[in-house]
């Protein structure tokens, strides 16, 4: 019970801003659109196909761009249809992925919605609308299922077709600023946020979360990082010298990774924390013994194995994809959930036959996230947010990878994980 009274006066104190969560790392201000089709049962290597029927198409909509490249989303979508496909699709239709990036600019996103509500797409999996000014809504309209996205806004996060599987921004962000009190016992804790409007709301949302936590932790140094920064070191001096107790980011991921570099080059040992949406473990591998005071929150489950299989199909797609990030995992999981979903009808697999099955499906997690009932998404609700699920994974990054041991689900997003 105290658990869900958390969650219920956090819904009062975050209602105003979810809005404001575009993905706080997917910022961008380039205004070139890039959509792309692909037949994945083409990149099966090889393997013949048993998927003869007409091909079942899907669209993942996303912000892929120059600032917050995404060429881990398209690999793992690729992938997992390829395998699909060749193992003879569903009900022997093979599975065509499309792909439609907003770029984080509404205009654009409303532009991927409309494509996919007007063409012969059956489902949207795995999206991840960053820049939701009524796409979500649209696609609604449409009796398009909105299945297994990553939920960024006000839109997405109660739409009546949108089938979550993940808390996304919400989550996101509180797991990452709790982990601060909760964990490291932290009560300064600092920010930098990538300098765009989207980031210029978040202290607020942040201070509103840490207030809900109690215990008197709070926000004491917040530095904006301009999009065009290349040298990271005036701010990872900012906060080094404003004697805070850990650091929380909200940067994009290539922005996240030069500053946590930055730091480590100053000597810096104040805790920080990330979450695996900006950055992945390719880049912890990378970071090496500089990302050894990192953590990092999760929506997926790093255990078992479909996390495996989701790494083993990045890692065929070349070594220049990153692995493991929640931006790969998230189209991933939405077209296990499609797979499910359209396995389950009894009859012509159509948009208006998953929009009707999703309804009252029963997600059983897939091995990457909690068990999901679509008709009732359980009790894991807060007013207005009828999507939202609270839960969150926390790691430790550690010798050039990370401690799994170090977290675990959690039901609440008022309450982090312990045992760091």
């Amino acid at each position: 019970m105290r658990c869900l009274a958390r969650r219920r006066r956090m819904g009062a104190v975050l209602g105003a801003g979810v809005a404001a969560l575009l993905a706080l790392v997917t910022a961008c201000s380039s205004t070139t659109s890039t959509s792309s089709s692909s037949s994945a049962a083409a990149q099966s290597s090889g393997t013949a196909s048993a998927a003869t029927g007409s091909p079942l198409k899907v669209m993942v909509i996303n912000p892929n761009s120059a600032l917050e490249p995404l060429p881990d989303a398209t690999a793992a979508a690729n992938g997992l249809a390829a395998q699909i496909n060749a193992a003879g699709g569903i009900k022997g239709h093979p599975i065509q992925v499309s792909f439609c990036s907003g770029e984080a600019n509404p205009n654009m996103t409303t532009q991927c919605a409309q494509k996919a509500a007007s063409g012969d797409y059956v489902a949207t999996v795995g999206s991840w609308i960053s820049a939701d000014d009524g796409a979500s809504q649209l696609m609604a309209n449409a009796g398009l299922a909105q299945l297994g996205m990553y939920t960024d806004n006000a839109g997405s996060y109660a739409c009546s077709t949108c089938f979550p599987v993940v808390g996304g921004a919400i989550t996101s962000v509180a797991g990452q600023v709790t982990t601060c009190p909760d964990v490291l016992h932290a009560t300064k804790i600092g920010m930098v946020i990538v300098d765009v409007p989207q980031g210029r709301v978040l202290p607020g949302l942040v201070s509103a979360i840490l207030a809900q936590r109690g215990g008197g932790a709070k926000l004491t140094k917040i530095s904006y990082v301009p999009t065009t920064t290349t040298d990271f070191s005036p701010f990872a001096a900012q906060m080094l010298n404003a004697g805070v107790q850990s650091i929380d980011i909200a940067l994009p991921r290539l922005m996240a990774v030069s500053f946590v570099r930055a730091v480590a080059a100053q000597g810096g040992t104040i805790p920080m924390l990330n979450a695996m949406s900006s950055m992945t473990l390719t880049d912890i591998a990378n970071l090496g013994a500089a990302a050894d005071h990192l953590y990092l929150s999760t929506e997926y489950n790093q255990s078992g194995p479909a996390y495996q299989q989701f790494i083993s199909i990045e890692k065929e797609a070349g070594g220049d994809i990153p692995l493991g990030g929640d931006n790969a995992a998230t189209p991933f999981v939405g077209i296990k959930i499609f797979q499910a979903i359209a396995d389950s009808i009894n009859g012509p697999i159509t948009r208006q036959s998953v929009l009707a099955a999703a309804k009252t499906f029963k997600w059983n997690g897939g091995g990457m996230t909690g068990p999901v009932d679509f008709a009732t998404y359980n009790s894991k609700v807060l007013p207005g947010f009828p999507r939202l699920i609270p839960d969150t994974y926390y790691t430790k990054a550690a010798n050039g990878g990370v401690q799994l041991e170090c977290g675990g689900a959690v039901e609440s997003i008022a309450k982090a994980a312990a045992n760091c």
